[in-house]
């Protein structure tokens, strides 16, 4: 075989690994944001889908193996502020959430309850920190500007 025929070789072989390395490096990515969504689903699922108040304790322990030690302890039910200003609105009905959309750094959801009204959606926000925990939220409710054209 020629020394050009090598180099071609060579050459193509190169090429063909750059290509592979690169299809694997987008769906490793790709995999990895898709986790990172999976995670905030999984945060919000634990914290507003139940069907008692004991089915939500028990869920506790999911919000904390998935985030950090301060995002847990403003999110657990054992924080008080957050009870009175969250949990109680629900007395004590079962709650179901509608995930509409979701992607890393955001949950777009509604809730689906008695205390609640199906319409109104809310989005929490999440960043996730280099040990794969969620360390930092931010729960908004969404509301929609008026349509004034008419």
């Amino acid at each position: 075989m020629s020394k050009q025929k090598k180099y071609c070789l060579i050459g193509l072989f190169c090429v063909v690994l750059i290509f592979i390395t690169v299809f694997i490096q987008r769906q490793y990515n790709k995999t990895l944001e898709s986790n990172k969504s999976a995670l905030g689903e999984q945060l919000v699922k634990a914290l507003y889908d139940y069907d008692s108040v004991y089915e939500l304790d028990a869920q506790m322990t999911i919000v904390k193996s998935i985030c950090s030690e301060a995002v847990y302890n403003d999110l657990t039910i054992d924080n008080e502020q957050r009870t009175l200003t969250t949990y109680l609105k629900f007395k004590q009905d079962p709650v179901h959430v509608i995930i509409h959309n979701s992607e890393y750094g955001y949950v777009l959801y509604s809730l689906q309850t008695d205390s609640v009204s199906e319409d109104r959606l809310f989005c929490l926000y999440y960043r996730i920190c280099a040990e794969g925990k969620i360390d930092w939220v931010k729960e908004v409710e969404c509301i929609e500007f008026l349509d004034t054209i008419y």
